[in-house]
């Protein structure tokens, strides 16, 4: 999973006043597969850079711009390197190529001379040793804890660090769908138990997500029609937040007739039955209520 070692560093502050001093672990993390996946952007990075590089000098044709300036052309190669954020990892030379070439007679005052267009070609190639000591950085973290060891082993913070993007997550749900909001509660009671019962919500919305994702793990498959804007896109890892919204747009109608009542659900997508299905939900739960209500007694 990672490569990692510790080392300790003495710290130092004030507290109240007084002087407090402490021993900091600092964790070297190097992870493979993020070394992996940022390798590769890189890779892209630098051919996509290439790319575009040599399209600033393209061969002469009609319509295609030409660079009769050295200066415009180098500041245009600064900002497409400072864009794809390989600076110093390619090497850019420039070639003067002599694109007109007339001998003009004397004419009066002006003496005989030789008149020249110019234009200046782009030639790019990769600084391999340069690449190569950015690719050995990739990869490489640093973590901070006043933890004692004996309470959170190397292997124990690693995986607590690694966690940590899931809990973010779970502020971000208190702080957007959920609506926490408990500045505006004037009594501490108040506020705590909104706190509770939207960390119940919460708790609703991580468990929905991790039984479907663990489902469709289990069956190596992947969801469809989640995405409204691209419906063909598929997912091996929804969120709880599009789950529900599939649901969206089922109604439930009712008629009263003197004869009696009349009830109708509208029927459910495959989507929405492959969503229940991996939740371990009948489908009868959308198709009860459309049953018709026993008569009453008289």
């Amino acid at each position: 999973m990672a490569l990692a070692y510790e080392t300790n560093r003495p710290q130092k502050g004030t507290v109240d006043g007084q002087a407090v001093s402490w021993q900091e672990r600092l964790l070297v993390v190097y992870s493979l597969s993020l070394a992996r996946q940022l390798r590769r952007n890189l890779n892209d990075r630098l051919s996509r850079c290439m790319e575009e590089l040599v399209e600033l000098s393209p061969p002469r044709a009609r319509g295609r711009r030409q660079w009769y300036e050295l200066e415009g052309l180098q500041a245009a190669v600064r900002s497409l390197l400072k864009k794809h954020q390989v600076e110093g990892l390619l090497e850019v030379s420039y070639e003067r190529e002599v694109v007109v070439q007339r001998q003009l007679r004397r004419y009066r005052d002006h003496p005989a001379r030789r008149e020249e267009t110019v234009r200046y070609v782009v030639r790019v190639k990769r600084n391999s040793a340069a690449i190569a000591t950015a690719r050995r950085l990739l990869g490489w973290r640093l973590y901070g804890t006043n933890a004692p060891s004996e309470r959170l082993g190397l292997s124990s913070a690693i995986w607590a660090y690694r966690g940590s993007p899931c809990i973010e997550h779970d502020f971000h749900r208190l702080k957007g769908p959920l609506g926490i909001r408990p500045l505006y509660l004037q009594r501490e009671d108040h506020t705590r138990g909104l706190v509770r019962l939207l960390s119940l919500a919460l708790r609703v919305l991580t468990v929905v997500e991790h039984v479907v994702r663990k489902g469709l793990k289990a069956t190596t498959k992947t969801l469809s029609g989640l995405y409204a804007a691209n419906p063909k896109r598929m997912t091996p890892c929804p969120t709880t937040e599009r789950l529900l919204s599939s649901f969206q747009g089922i109604t439930l109608t009712v008629v009263h007739l003197s004869e009696g009542t009349i009830r109708h659900v509208t029927p459910l997508s495959d989507l929405q039955r492959a969503i229940l299905a991996l939740l371990g939900l009948p489908c009868s739960i959308y198709g009860n209520p459309a049953q018709p209500a026993p008569p009453i007694p008289p």
